[in-house]
């Protein structure tokens, strides 16, 4: 059977993804958020907040200043959260999760990690106060990829695709974290006297 030339063309149209500089929020991918958040023992997440409120000024003109959102994110990890979910809503994704939840569990993560921070000056022993942390960090980095999750989700790049390489920064922080995760792991595997003196 021969093709009738003069017939229109038959193609698959798919939506066009987001161009990345139109999107109003920072899309990353999964492993690349955990990477990044583990290697640079958390300080990822100062970078992604300024990045997802930098676009959302960007997009929206909305008077505000990205540092200090970035700075201070427990006052303003619910309205991050909330504008994500209203951006889902606009364009009629589907994308189930509780956003004030696991902005209240940030918020809670965050405060409980700075506070056992300063619990070795209370005379806390040192091993409780790390594992204090480690438990508020991680709570604050999964609420975290919770969030990144939806924000992707809301950008029309659900797997977050579009961020999912590692760049040439990404690696030096991470090589920088590996360093320091392992002077960390040398010192806890030495004997309480060598550490003395």
């Amino acid at each position: 059977m021969e093709d009738n030339i003069y017939s229109p063309p038959t193609a698959v149209v798919a939506d066009a993804p987001v161009a990345v500089e139109a999107r109003k929020f920072y899309a990353v991918s999964s492993p690349k958020f955990w990477v990044l958040m583990i290697a640079t023992f958390g300080m990822y997440r100062i970078y992604w907040f300024y990045k997802h409120w930098a676009l959302y000024k960007r997009r929206t003109g909305t008077p505000m200043w990205p540092v200090m959102r970035t700075l201070f994110p427990i006052f303003f990890v619910h309205a991050l959260y909330e504008e994500i979910d209203a951006e889902i809503t606009r364009n009629g994704e589907r994308h189930e999760w509780l956003w004030r939840t696991a902005a209240g569990f940030y918020i809670v993560g965050t405060v409980v990690e700075n506070i056992a921070s300063r619990l070795g000056s209370m005379s806390v022993p040192e091993h409780i106060t790390a594992w204090i942390q480690l438990i508020a960090a991680l709570v604050v980095f999964w609420m975290g990829h919770i969030g990144q999750r939806a924000a992707n989700a809301a950008v029309g790049d659900p797997d977050g695709q579009s961020n999912a390489r590692f760049t040439i920064a990404n690696w030096c922080w991470i090589v920088f974290g590996v360093l320091l995760w392992s002077l960390i792991l040398i010192g806890l595997s030495l004997p309480p006297e060598a550490l003395e003196g």
